[in-house]
């Protein structure tokens, strides 16, 4: 199998595959992550590829003790658990393992080649960046989890001079749209478009690529200039993805503003309660399909790996969070450009700080 490194806040993996467009895949979409492949890593994933049909039930990988079932899906022992079929990828089965302070990962991946040419190409690389998260993101997220006490938000986050900004929400109400823009302000730094790290107080990056629908590229217009295009096949899951030109930074910034956008009939911003902002956050990350799979992938290692006040740790961070901000739900009138989106959030940043409950 080829490797390559891969690091991110001090965390570092090496994966494995002997699929080469994987690996290539990887580099691609993880570029900032990509270092040096290091001795002693703290994760070892290595992915197996094949295709053909998928037997969900069948165990693709070899153990050197007796397994038992652990209901109807996953196999374990004291230090390793086999997921057969995770329910949420198709084709795709894992084994953790424990190694001291180490973790050793394995994936197994059947790919569908049923499909004609062109739907197969896309399909190909649909699986590439879906695994990207059960292979590198997740196990990384879960890491700095349980090592540091972070948690994981879906939300885009910015860092300014005047303090670093969280916007909070559901696919499809103009997060992304909103961040880009703002990448245009002078002094303006992206951390995180999608999903992004918090400990209470600062937000940390976690650089992914962007992906922007057609509806978002026509209101950014001009402002996609900050943006350089990855080389997927064109409107894959029907968005672009992008990366951003300027080095995303690597420091943390603090958490000055959170802000929930929502469509509304008219332009307004109205101050949150800290209690009620942190219920929102958690609300929406429960939904969105993004945190939702990391949670649970991760409920799988903490069943099996169980680390006393990991999940207490989340709800608590996301209330000191937004103890620690300034919190607004912003109405977006649909009607209006982008500007006024930049100019609200813009307001919100540079606002008194309100009155909590």
């Amino acid at each position: 199998m080829n490797e390559i490194g891969i690091r991110l806040h001090g965390v570092t993996l090496t994966l494995a595959s002997d699929h080469a467009p994987l690996l290539e895949h990887a580099r691609k979409h993880l570029r900032s992550m990509i270092v040096p492949v290091e001795k002693n890593p703290a994760f070892t994933v290595r992915c197996s590829w094949s295709g053909g049909k998928w037997k969900r039930r069948r165990n693709p990988f070899s153990s050197e003790q007796v397994l038992d079932p652990i209901g109807k899906r996953m196999l374990g022992a004291s230090d390793e658990l086999i997921w057969l079929d995770t329910l949420r990828m198709k084709g795709l089965s894992l084994r953790f393992r424990q190694a001291g302070e180490r973790w050793l990962f394995d994936a197994s991946f059947c790919a569908d080649s049923s499909a004609d040419e062109g739907d197969l190409s896309e399909s190909l690389h649909r699986n590439y960046f879906t695994l990207m998260n059960y292979l590198v993101l997740y196990p990384i997220l879960w890491s700095l989890e349980r090592v540091r006490g972070w948690t994981v938000v879906h939300g885009s986050g910015l860092n300014t001079a005047l303090g670093g900004i969280l916007i909070c929400g559901l696919g499809g109400v103009g997060k992304t749209t909103a961040c880009v823009a703002l990448m245009n302000q002078p002094g303006a730094t992206l951390l995180s478009e999608n999903l992004i790290l918090v400990d209470g107080e600062s937000l940390y990056p976690f650089p992914e690529p962007i992906r922007l629908d057609e509806t978002s590229r026509s209101l950014l217009g001009s402002r996609m200039g900050c943006l350089e295009r990855m080389s997927f096949p064109v409107g894959l899951k029907k968005k672009w993805l992008y990366h951003p030109r300027k080095k995303v930074s690597s420091d943390p910034a603090p958490s000055s503003v959170v802000v929930f956008p929502r469509f509304s009939r008219e332009r307004r911003i109205v101050p949150l309660s800290s209690g009620e902002a942190a219920e929102k956050m958690g609300a929406m990350n429960r939904l969105s399909r993004e945190v939702n799979d990391y949670y649970w992938y991760a409920s799988a290692l903490e069943m099996m790996f169980p680390r006393p006040g990991q999940g207490e740790a989340r709800v608590r961070r996301l209330s000191e969070l937004t103890a620690n901000a300034r919190c607004y739900t912003v109405g977006v009138d649909r009607s209006q450009s982008v500007e006024a989106v930049v100019e609200d959030l813009l307001f919100a940043l540079g606002n008194r700080p309100v009155a909590r409950s």
